[in-house]
């Protein structure tokens, strides 16, 4: 039972990718961030240490000692993968998408489909498809007839009325005890 758990689950944590060391700044790293594996390891250990304290307290050293050896196999590799996803984190951290280089966001643009070739070949084309206009179309409004327009009449402006000059305001009297406080001074 113990071999078939080792064997399947085999140490995950390595398989993680750390952060290249000859990135470039303006590059964006590629590196596992997920700490899945990381927990499927430490889990693993844990009940591969728990086996091998229970196998020594049957007395039965063989599968106590090959317990114990996996449960640190697969507590290494997930301390080791811990530390992958941690250097892959601060590198993402630390990178800027304001450093991206402009020639890779153009290069992730999708590629044009042959529809859009402006040098395809009819040939290539896929065949139009031809939309036949429905005979009950929308009824025509029937317009009347125009009449002659008679010449337009000739009108006189009306008399231009020069302003009068507006009469001196008068200030109410205030009730207000403020009203003097508040007077403009010149």
């Amino acid at each position: 039972m113990v071999a078939v758990l080792v064997v399947m689950t085999s140490a995950c944590s390595l398989a993680l990718s750390g952060p290249d060391p000859q990135r470039a700044s303006n590059v964006a790293p590629r590196c596992d961030t997920g700490k899945g594996l990381v927990a499927l390891d430490w889990v693993a250990g844990a009940v591969l240490a728990t086996i091998a304290i229970g196998a020594l307290e049957a007395d039965v050293s063989e599968a106590a000692a090959v317990s114990a050896l996996s449960a640190a196999a697969f507590v290494a590799s997930a301390t080791r993968g811990n530390g992958v996803v941690n250097r892959c984190r601060e590198d993402f951290a630390l990178y800027s998408p304001a450093m991206r280089d402009p020639d890779e966001e153009v290069a992730r643009r999708p590629r044009p489909t042959r529809f859009d070739d402006p040098y395809a070949q009819p040939s290539d084309l896929p065949a139009r498809r031809v939309v036949k206009p429905s005979p009950a179309a929308a009824p025509r409004v029937a317009t009347p007839p125009l009449a002659a327009n008679p010449p337009p009449a000739t009108t006189t402006p009306p008399p231009a009325t020069t302003p009068s000059a507006p009469a001196p305001r008068t200030p109410a009297p205030d009730a207000d005890e403020w009203s003097e406080f508040w007077t403009e001074v010149p």
